[in-house]
């Protein structure tokens, strides 16, 4: 299952990789599916010189809606 559930509310996945890519999107997603959470963090340690993150939120009608945005160090 994820990695941590922050507050009751959001599924937090971590991950080391030197990008994120649709397979850690589809693992989140399947996670909030299962879980009945509706809202997950996708945050990635591994890229080179910053932090890389994606906001995703399952909507009413069970399909994926994300925010995905790198920020600088």
């Amino acid at each position: 299952m994820a990695d941590i559930i922050a507050h009751g509310v959001v599924v937090v996945e971590l991950k080391a990789l030197p990008q994120l890519t649709t397979n850690e999107q589809a693992q989140l997603i399947h996670y909030l599916k299962a879980s009945g959470f509706t809202v997950g963090l996708l945050l990635n340690f591994g890229a080179a010189d910053k932090l890389e993150y994606k906001r995703m939120i399952l909507t009413p009608d069970r399909q994926p809606h994300s925010e995905r945005q790198p920020r600088q160090a």
